[in-house]
């Protein structure tokens, strides 16, 4: 039986799921429809705001800081699943 339930699988419901799971809990994601797929596929790997000269500066600065630890998390997750999220 599952401890906690994400509603989503999207990028940032598996990425949830994912540290939800490392914390030792059990987790269940409910998708509709196909996981990694809707937003997260459309949006293609973007980092960052489309308009970043419109956004406040504490976004901005929550972008860089993805931004910068993104290719480690890209490597954890190319060791744990053996899938490339084709981080250039």
């Amino acid at each position: 039986m599952a401890e906690c339930i994400v509603i989503g699988g999207g990028l940032i419901g598996m990425a949830t799921a994912r540290e939800l799971a490392l914390a030792g809990l059990k987790v269940t994601i409910v998708e509709r429809g196909e996981l990694g797929m809707e937003c997260s596929w459309a949006a293609g790997g973007i980092l960052s705001s489309l308009c970043p000269w419109q956004e406040p500066a504490a976004v901005g600065d929550l972008s860089r800081y993805c931004r910068d630890r993104y290719e480690q998390y890209a490597g954890e997750l190319l060791e744990e699943t053996g899938i490339d999220t084709g981080w250039q």
